[in-house]
């Protein structure tokens, strides 16, 4: 029994602690994406006041150093730091792993007396488990990620839950082709 808990409290710790790094890399992806899009508003304004920058260099200045400069360089920071959220949250797991592997082999035998077979089950289960939870722990990341999306595109009208608006219409489920006649004369 002593490895039942001791396993089952190593994934509730290893889950507490990989959800707290989740939520922040989730928080963090939210600021990457508010600061795209002041970072694509920048340039959707270049685009427009293109005659105007290349007239007046003390505005082009301006706008280069603290539009576009400091947006970039604050997308590249907020981006960086949810990257090393989501890395510190897979390194937990490989880290708890480590631990109850390691506890299994060296600290349960002082607690009960384990047999050699009980304990290599134990060990070859958790090695075995350990690649598919690792591929599970890095997708986890992505989904965070397109939910912070999902909750973009809601703030626009567009509802991927709303089943009405998946529905297609069918009066525009095709095109009706007529013919056109163009006159050159």
């Amino acid at each position: 029994w002593i490895i039942f808990f001791l396993t089952i409290g190593s994934m509730l710790i290893g889950m507490i602690l990989y959800s707290f790094f989740l939520r922040r890399g989730i928080s963090f992806s939210r600021k990457v994406r508010d600061e795209f899009n002041v970072f694509n508003e920048y340039t959707h304004g270049l685009v427009f006041g293109i005659k105007e920058l290349k007239l007046n260099s003390d505005r082009r200045r301006w706008f280069r150093r603290a539009a576009i400069d400091l947006s970039s360089k604050r997308v590249a920071r907020y981006n960086f730091i949810k990257d090393l959220w989501f890395t510190g949250g897979g390194n937990v797991e490989q880290i708890s792993f480590a631990i109850l592997t390691g506890f299994l082999i060296f600290g349960a035998p002082t607690f009960e007396v384990i047999g050699a077979t009980t304990l290599t089950a134990s060990v070859l289960t958790i090695l075995y488990v350990m690649g598919p939870l690792a591929v599970l722990v890095g997708t986890v990341s992505q989904l965070g990620e397109g939910m912070v999306a999902c909750e973009r595109l809601a703030e626009f009208g567009f509802s991927i839950s709303d089943r009405k608006a998946r529905l297609l219409d069918r009066s525009q489920a095709y095109i009706k082709m007529q013919p056109s006649l163009k006159s050159w004369d």
